[in-house]
């Protein structure tokens, strides 16, 4: 039995520029994109390529990227070609699914996807984020007939309310995709709902750390801040991580956890106040100044423009999309 890994890549609209559709996996966070975060929280699978299945459609520049990335890339399909691959797998194998768009800060529990799977071991298992709410509680008032509040039932959050707000991983046995020639989704919740429109059992497993919402902006902000604060809890003689072939101005001063990726220049005079994450080749200007923002590769950030809380992507039609490798 092989457990085979395949993300999924989403184009969330706030990643999009002008020049290409943007790509989660390929986003900035840590040291590198990503991908690779997600690549080394897997466990301990077995050494297997990675397959990669976008939403949208992949072009060569885009293919490039990710084997820059990581060099455990396999290869690159759309879902109506992920039949292809799974036909060269063995009846006892399984795919494991994971989706950027709901990605969670520890690492993924294969070990516990497993066991779940495991009983019956023809069944499909869901690693889920559970739905949170402000103060961990929800209040919920039912009105009768007459309008009047007939009574008011406060449910918490992980014990007494029972929805999901995404799946970060599914565990699919190969029988289940094999048989299946029209099995279309573009979201790991889309598709628990399609295998279990089709009688396939399974079972939920409840993540047990944070998770993040990849599809909002935010989100990826407050995932890209819990990195760059670890990074510096993990180094305490610094508070920065600056990548190979970086490099920054002695006049540019780095505030808080900041970490500088691969072929990254800061210059003369710029601010960068963390937590912040510039990506691989990107440029900050001249007296430019950047606050807690994320800037995606090969973006350059005008000199002396401030840039607050967001996500850069404004760049140049050349800019190249070169990110540090696993």
């Amino acid at each position: 039995m092989t457990i085979f890994p395949v993300l999924l890549d989403a184009s969330p609209g706030y990643l999009r520029t002008a020049s290409r559709p943007g790509s989660l996996l390929l986003a900035p966070i840590g040291p590198g994109s990503l991908m690779c975060r997600l690549h080394a929280r897997l466990g301990s699978l077995p050494s297997t390529k990675i397959v990669v299945m976008p939403t949208f459609r992949p072009d060569a520049a885009y293919r490039s990227a990710l084997h820059c990335a990581c060099d455990q890339i396999g290869s690159v399909v759309c879902v109506d070609e992920l039949r292809d691959v799974v036909a060269r797998m063995e009846a006892s194998d399984w795919v494991l699914f994971v989706d950027p768009q709901c990605a969670a800060l520890d690492a993924i529990d294969t070990a516990a996807l497993q066991h779940a799977a495991m009983s019956p071991p023809t069944s499909a298992s869901h690693l889920v984020a559970l739905e949170s709410n402000a103060g961990g509680t929800c209040e919920w008032v039912d009105i009768d007939d007459d309008g009047d509040v007939a009574r008011i039932q406060r449910f918490y959050d992980q014990v007494t309310w029972p929805f999901t707000s995404g799946v970060i991983a599914s565990l699919v046995p190969v029988p289940c995709l094999l048989t299946e020639r029209e099995l279309a989704f573009d979201s790991l919740r889309q598709l628990r709902a399609e295998l279990a429109a089709r009688g396939v059992p399974a079972r939920d497993v409840a993540a047990s750390g944070p998770t993040f919402d990849l599809t909002r902006e935010r989100e990826l902000l407050s995932l890209a801040d819990c990195v760059a604060r670890a990074s510096a809890e993990n180094h305490p003689t610094t508070t920065r991580w600056i990548g190979s072939e970086a490099a920054v101005h002695d006049s540019a001063r780095l505030i808080g956890p900041v970490l500088v990726q691969n072929g990254s220049r800061i210059g003369e005079r710029a601010i960068v106040v963390g937590p912040a994450t510039i990506g691989a080749g990107a440029m900050v200007g001249a007296g430019a100044t950047v606050v807690q923002s994320v800037v995606l590769p090969g973006v350059d950030v005008t000199p002396g423009s401030v840039v607050r809380r967001q996500l850069v992507t404004d760049s140049d039609d050349e800019g190249t999309l070169d990110l540090a490798g696993v």
